[in-house]
């Protein structure tokens, strides 16, 4: 029980890599904002498709997230 199976990577495994995913994305964003500010990046629609990128990536995290907290409080409703 609680193994995943052997043909591949388990939910707690696809949820870490997702939220690295995010990260990677968040900190592409800022580092694409600085470089913005600096000077070193003279195209603005390169720096918002990176920074709407992570947002959206963010949004779809905190959705999971909230689906899988309603499924959880669901699941502790149901009488036994």
């Amino acid at each position: 029980p609680g193994q995943p199976p052997a043909g591949g990577p388990g939910f707690e495994d696809l949820v870490k890599g997702f939220i690295s995913d995010v990260n990677h994305l968040q900190i592409r964003g800022g580092r694409a904002v600085d470089a913005l500010a600096a000077g070193e990046i003279a195209d603005v629609h390169q720096v918002t498709v990176a920074v709407a990128e992570a947002g959206m990536a963010l949004d779809l995290l905190l959705q999971v997230r909230n689906r899988v907290t309603e499924a959880f409080q669901e699941i502790m409703r149901l009488q036994v």
